[in-house]
């Protein structure tokens, strides 16, 4: 069966008379639905990188993937982002080896070769014991490869590694209004917290997705939440011990997100 439409759908087992409305295992494991899902929404479209708070400094950076593709973001000394991918304009060795970190300059660590945080190749080792021509180099041809497309909207990073895609905000349709509203909640924008606990499991990314959208365990979570009751507590300006995220984690492993009642406004912005 070729991976066109009919392959999609018969991926989707739907049986009215039956009552039978479910997804086929091969979604989640088929190597070449995966092929196709990196080259087409994870490779080949705008997704979502990171938050414009995550590299806040000069000379920070931040690495990720997207898709299968490594790369780094890095803010210049002049507080400008770019975002490359994260391998030397050489031989491919990956530049970054961390998370995230400080530094105006970049040296692989295959044959040494030096950038700085806006892509360029400052220096090569012994260029000329190593074969290169005088024409080595010209206009920037051996910078580092910058992410084709990379955008920023509201403090939010997006990227392509595919350069004919949508303008930014016609991908982002609707969804942009969501962001617009998550950002005006406060006039000083919003930043992401530092902190995570990051795990791997060998499985689909659908998996992950489909789990977030799930609310068939919102029930036991709830009940989880009020036999510690702590953090609500804490929302209303009471106390609470460091062990009460411990204690909600349970087996889902997600963090509940308790938000405060906003403080009336002193002065009403509608007049």
């Amino acid at each position: 069966m070729s991976l066109g439409f009919d392959y999609l759908n018969a991926m989707l087992e739907d049986d009215r008379e039956k009552g039978i409305y479910r997804c086929k295992r091969e979604m989640f494991t088929d190597p070449r639905l995966f092929d196709l899902e990196m080259k087409h929404i994870f490779e080949g479209n705008w997704i979502y990188l990171a938050h414009e708070s995550q590299i806040p400094e000069k000379n920070d950076f931040l690495t990720l993937t997207m898709g299968r593709q490594p790369i780094f973001i890095a803010r210049n000394k002049d507080g400008e982002l770019n975002a490359f991918l994260n391998a030397c304009s050489h031989r491919g060795a990956m530049l970054c080896r961390h998370k995230r970190g400080n530094r105006s300059s970049y040296t692989c660590p295959f044959h040494g070769w030096t950038f700085n945080n806006s892509g360029k190749l400052l220096k090569v080792k012994d260029p000329s014991n190593a074969g290169y021509p005088d024409s080595f180099n010209c206009d920037g041809s051996h910078d580092l490869t910058k992410v084709a497309r990379f955008e920023s909207y509201r403090g939010f990073l997006f990227g392509s590694l595919n350069a004919d895609v949508k303008p930014l905000v016609e991908h982002l349709g609707e969804s942009a209004k969501i962001i617009d509203m998550i950002v005006d909640q406060s006039p000083e924008g919003l930043e992401v917290l530092r902190g995570a606990e990051p795990y791997i499991y060998e499985g689909n990314w659908k998996l992950t997705a489909e789990n977030g959208a799930d609310g068939y365990h919102v029930e036991l979570r709830a009940l989880e939440l009020r036999r510690h009751p702590e953090p609500a507590q804490a929302a209303r300006g009471g106390r609470r011990d460091q062990d009460h995220e411990r204690r909600l984690m349970g087996q889902a492993g997600w963090r509940f997100l308790l938000l405060r009642p906003r403080p009336p406004a002193a002065v009403d912005p509608l007049g």
